[in-house]
């Protein structure tokens, strides 16, 4: 009986080693059942991402923080604000600071007459304050008569008539005259830039006028090549 016994116990005893060792060898994964990166996809979040791309686009991006930023033209308006300032203080060693080295052509309409209309160079418009010489500025609308006078009268009674450092109106290039007259500037200043101050008639008389002034690069700056005045004339 008692061999009996030993006999059953080393057969249980045997059943359950190899069910031991069976579940064991399936519990290993052959080597070719891993995750496969190209099947799942780089959106798997087990999967390291490809940084190919992302790199691409880094070196991009700073291939265009590294180009040099385009330069901005100078601040016209700003330049023009400062000349009428001068104009109105006669301050014409500011104006002549800012002229273009052919100089400033004056009139006192808005229709340029290249035949007329004269130019002054800036050491001649720095001195407009001193000098009692009178020069011929043009033609006076209505009448015919020439326009003889010197600097300081013409600024008086052609040139700086109303107050335009208080412009109802400042514009770029937008020079349609108010009045008879065409504007031409930009055809005898084509590479020109005008910038216009516009005042306003008071309530009682038409006494409208605006200031045309014209600016043109000259070695990478913008110098004052034109002063142009349009007004209501009889």
């Amino acid at each position: 009986m008692h061999e009996k016994i030993a006999g059953r116990m080393f057969w249980y005893a045997f059943v359950f080693s190899s069910a031991v060792v069976l579940s064991a060898c399936g519990g290993n994964e052959p080597a070719d059942q891993h995750v496969n990166k190209e099947e799942y996809g780089s959106n798997n979040m087990n999967v390291p991402a490809d940084d190919t791309a992302a790199e691409a686009d880094n070196a991009d991006l700073n291939d265009e923080s590294n180009e040099p930023a385009e330069e901005e033209d100078p601040d016209i308006k700003e330049k023009a604000e400062t000349a009428v300032e001068a104009l109105k203080k006669k301050d014409y060693d500011t104006v002549a600071d800012m002229t273009h080295t052919r100089g400033v052509l004056f009139s006192p309409y808005i229709n340029i007459d290249t035949k007329q209309d004269p130019m002054f160079s800036p050491d001649e418009i720095s001195q407009f304050p001193e000098t009692e010489e009178t020069y011929d500025w043009g033609v006076q609308d209505g009448s015919g008569e020439d326009i003889i006078l010197t600097p300081s009268e013409y600024h008086d009674k052609y040139l700086f008539v109303r107050d335009f450092t208080e412009a109802d109106k400042i514009e770029k290039n937008a020079n349609e005259g108010q009045g008879h007259m065409p504007f031409n500037g930009d055809e005898i200043y084509p590479e020109a830039e005008y910038i216009a101050f516009h005042v306003e008639e008071d309530p009682e008389q038409l006494n409208w006028a605006s200031l045309h002034l014209g600016f043109e690069e000259d070695d990478g700056d913008y110098q004052l090549v034109a002063v142009l005045v349009d007004r209501w004339t009889i």
